[in-house]
């Protein structure tokens, strides 16, 4: 889709006065292309796209912390952020340098509207970065403290503040409204007892006042952030919500998908100050959001209003044949963008050389999908491949588990090509062979439904050679269950079974 988004966002400048061109994350990763060259191209696509600023996502660290540094250095034009990442000291030996080619905020001045741009990276999805002395060498900081700090030191010398983020949407909401977390008393009171958006303590387990007693506090939301442009769950938000932050203002809170599949295009009208002084700052008085899917039919609107004219019922394979489309589709193809697609041939051929992308080795009589849109459970692509892993020679193992997050794409109806099993398998995982007792498998589906519960209840998981049942409301009782004091028989403990 590169050639298509480089003629979309030709287009769109030429409609704009004020442009700024923002990323969410995740540029590495999801194609063959990746596996090839580990983000050269991505990077070199992205600032010939005149890119202003881009945030860190956890896929930049697919193919190691060193090489997302090399890539970045040799490049990477605009700036990639990370206000919420502490990376290891950059003169220290052995560091990976990731500290030289990232930066909390950019300041980018678009004929004269000052606008602060804040990098959220991710955490979730980067479990190992809580232990120190990780192979990233970085140290994640608390999502809401760091993005104040930049806020407050942003604010006095800019008109807007947009965060950039790929922490995902529950995060993202967080970071405007607070949320609740879990911190010893002796880390959490510097932040308890200042004077401005102090966090609340709910609930003590320990002796009150102790610094090692565990408290649940409320961790309060970020004022003065102005849109936050977010990612990583992939989802797409039109049209975007509107979140109050604790001063009462609107944020606007937009996200504009995954994989290439659309570009996001948020328009803002804004309201300058009468004068400088308390009332620095503008104000978003108004947006309108459009997300444009980059399809074959992205140059033509009238032609993909047609498609999806609510009048009409098209049976498979039946709009590919009526008038006019095959040759919106043609002139569609004309217009992508010539210097994108002069930039990315020698890529491409060097990638089909290597791995041979067009060699066909299968057929799929019906599309087989990757997600289970009924109940959540397993889905057809995902049998396919553990049962793949379980019956594997060599492996022949009596069970198979995989991430339901690791299988990127539907196998589609048609002949199967080596490029369909890359779009499908892009992360180059390998199969783990191990032994487990009863009581460990017992804790691996325990483990895969609190994941899921987090998740509206869709399995983060695809089995074959076992069967059980996810109950996330449990999931959800035992996150309000508190630990009981034998001594006091029961008296502390929650008022049910």
């Amino acid at each position: 889709g590169a050639t298509r988004i480089a003629s979309i966002l030709k287009r769109e400048r030429k409609k704009g006065d004020r442009i700024l061109h923002l990323d969410s994350g995740d540029c590495f990763q999801g194609a063959p292309i990746f596996n090839v060259n580990t983000g050269e191209a991505e990077f070199r696509f992205l600032s010939e796209s005149r890119l202003d600023a881009a945030v860190v996502g956890n896929h930049e660290f697919d193919a190691g912390a060193l090489n997302f540094v090399q890539k970045a250095r040799n490049f990477a034009n605009f700036p990639l952020l990370a206000a919420n990442y502490y990376w290891d000291d950059p003169k220290t030996t052995g560091t990976n340098g990731a500290s030289m080619v990232t930066s909390p905020y950019t300041i980018r001045t678009v004929k004269g509207l000052r606008v602060g741009v804040i990098g959220m990276a991710n955490i979730s999805s980067l479990n190992s970065i809580v232990e120190g002395g990780n192979s990233l060498q970085v140290t994640p900081l608390e999502q809401n403290e760091a993005a104040r700090g930049y806020v407050e030191l942003l604010r006095p010398v800019t008109d807007l503040i947009v965060v950039v983020s790929h922490l995902g949407l529950h995060e993202d909401q967080d970071l405007i409204q607070g949320y609740e977390a879990y911190y010893e008393y002796g880390r959490a009171k510097p932040y308890i007892n200042r004077s401005h958006d102090a966090w609340k303590v709910l609930e003590w387990f320990g002796p009150e006042g102790n610094d090692k007693s565990v408290v649940r506090v409320h961790i309060a939301g970020v004022s003065g952030m102005d849109v936050i442009l977010g990612g990583h769950l992939h989802v797409v938000l039109n049209p975007p919500q509107l979140v109050t932050d604790p001063a009462g203002r609107k944020v606007v809170l937009s996200h504009s998908g995954a994989f290439a599949k659309y570009v996001g295009r948020l328009e803002l009208v804004v309201k300058m100050p009468n004068q400088r002084g308390e009332a620095e700052g503008a104000e978003v008085v108004s947006q309108d959001y459009h997300a444009f899917p980059v399809d074959g039919l992205w140059c033509n609107e009238a032609m993909r209003k047609y498609r999806f004219d609510d009048n009409i019922f098209w049976d498979p394979g039946e709009f590919i044949n009526a008038p006019g489309v095959r040759e919106a589709i043609a002139e569609c193809g004309r217009q992508e963008d010539a210097q994108a697609t002069d930039l990315l041939i020698p890529y491409l051929l060097g990638m089909d050389v290597k791995l041979q992308l067009t060699s066909i080795f299968s057929y799929a009589p019906l599309d087989v999908q990757r997600r289970n849109n009924s109940n959540g459970g397993d889905s057809p692509l995902g049998n396919i491949a553990a049962d793949s892993m379980r019956k594997r020679n060599r492996v022949e193992a009596e069970m198979a588990l995989t991430n339901s997050l690791g299988i990127r794409d539907n196998l589609y109806a048609g002949v199967v090509t080596q490029e369909a099993m890359f779009n499908v398998f892009p992360f180059e995982n390998t199969i783990n062979i191990m032994y487990l007792s009863g009581v460990e498998m017992q804790e691996m589906f325990d483990f895969v439904t609190e994941r899921s519960a987090e998740r509206g209840c869709v399995s983060q998981a695809q089995i074959s050679g076992a069967r059980f049942t996810m109950d996330c409301a449990q999931v959800q009782v035992n996150d309000l269950q508190t630990p009981c004091n034998p001594a006091l028989n029961g008296a502390d403990c929650p008022n049910q079974d």
